[in-house]
C-alpha cells in the first residue's frame, strides 16, 4: 500500500481532532498494515462544505491523477467533505485514478459509505451548528470572550438555520 494521508480541522476550537492528532492515527493505521506514507495532505482552519477552498485537498486530488498513491487514508469520511456531492465527486476521481478510500472510523469506503454518508451529513451540520451556537452562548455567559463566533453563524447561514 503506497498511502497518502488526509486530515482537516475546521476551527481552532477542535483541539482534540487536531490535524496533527488526525495524522499520526492514520500514520500508525498505516505502520500497523504494513504499508508505506508516500505523501500527507492537510487543511487547518477550513470547511468540510466546500472543496474548491482547501489547497491540501485540491494538492491531493491533483497527486491522485499522477499514480503517487493507492490509498487515501482519513480519520473519518466528514474529513474530506460534509457536503453529500463534495464526497460524491471525491470518491468518484478517487476510483476513476484506482485510489482505494480508507477511514478509521469506517473501514474501506464503498459506494454504500458515500450514499449514507452524504445523506447523514447535512443532518448531523445542522444538529452540530445548533450546538456550538448553544456551546457558545454558554460560554459567553461564563465569562468566555465570545468575540470571534464566525465558525457557527457561517454554518448556520450555510445550513439555513435560524
Amino acid at each position: 500500500m503506497k498511502a497518502a494521508i488526509y486530515a482537516r480541522r475546521a476551527s481552532i476550537t477542535q483541539q482534540d481532532r487536531s490535524t496533527d492528532v488526525q495524522i499520526r492515527l492514520c500514520q500508525e493505521y498505516v505502520e500497523r498494515h504494513g504499508g508505506m506514507i508516500v505523501a500527507t495532505y492537510s487543511d487547518d482552519g477550513f470547511s468540510g462544505l466546500h472543496l474548491e477552498t482547501r489547497p491540501g485537498l485540491q494538492r491531493l486530488l491533483e497527486d491522485a491523477k499522477t499514480g503517487l498513491f493507492d490509498t487515501v487514508i482519513t480519520e473519518g469520511l466528514d474529513c474530506l467533505s460534509r457536503d453529500p456531492a463534495g464526497i460524491a465527486t471525491i470518491f468518484k476521481s478517487l476510483t476513476h485514478n484506482n485510489i482505494t478510500s480508507y477511514t478509521l472510523e469506517e473501514g474501506a469506503i464503498s459506494e454504500r459509505d458515500v450514499g449514507s454518508t452524504g445523506t447523514m451529513n447535512p443532518l448531523l451540520l445542522r444538529r452540530l451548528a445548533i450546538k456550538v451556537r448553544r456551546g457558545q452562548e454558554g460560554q459567553a455567559k461564563a465569562g468566555w470572550d465570545s468575540t470571534d463566533l464566525r465558525g457557527s453563524h457561517e454554518a448556520e447561514r450555510e445550513l439555513g438555520c435560524k
